[in-house]
């Protein structure tokens, strides 16, 4: 006699590993028969993480299949600015595994210099010296008794214009 069996039940789900089994059963006698279900090609990969400096990697937590893919670097960031005394660092970070990878910039041709400060030789000027150890020298420019660009004081200057303000504002009352 010929069984009837129902639309069957999945009693073991496919991986992409393993076939699965699908189980009918005789709505008649209760006799059950198998098939097989294909293996799936759904993995479950893990995150990525870095591989080669080419590439990161994950894998399949189930059958332990591998992909990889190429760093997705990101724009690079400055991490050391080059000068004219050595040259500098820009870093790149792959946006998917965090690897990271560097590359030389150029020295440049300009000095470096550090902020201006009095001259201790010469009072009418102000120095400032590069990371390579030349300085560079220029005048002062003094408004009421101050140097705008060092910030040099030269006191008798400053009473002198303190006490010239002081006779104008007495001229005009």
């Amino acid at each position: 006699a010929d069984h009837n069996w129902d639309a069957g039940e999945v009693t073991k789900k496919p991986t992409c590993k393993d076939e699965g089994v699908k189980t009918y059963t005789c709505k008649d006698c209760g006799e059950t028969k198998t098939e097989s279900i294909a293996k799936t090609n759904d993995h479950t990969y893990g995150a990525w993480t870095k591989d080669t400096a080419d590439n990161h990697k994950h894998t399949c937590e189930i059958c332990g299949k591998t992909e990889t893919e190429a760093h997705k670097w990101n724009a690079g960031e400055i991490t050391k600015p080059a000068s004219h005394v050595s040259t500098g660092i820009k870093t790149y970070t792959c946006t998917v595994c965090g690897r990271t990878k560097t590359e030389s910039i150029s020295k440049t041709t300009d000095h470096i210099f550090g902020n201006w400060t009095p001259d201790a030789v010469n009072e009418d000027k102000h120095i400032r010296e590069c990371a390579c150890g030349e300085f560079e020298s220029g005048d002062c420019s003094f408004r009421d008794g101050t140097c705008t660009v060092c910030g040099r004081e030269r006191p008798n200057e400053k009473s002198f214009w303190s006490a010239w303000m002081r006779l104008l504002r007495g001229m005009r009352s």
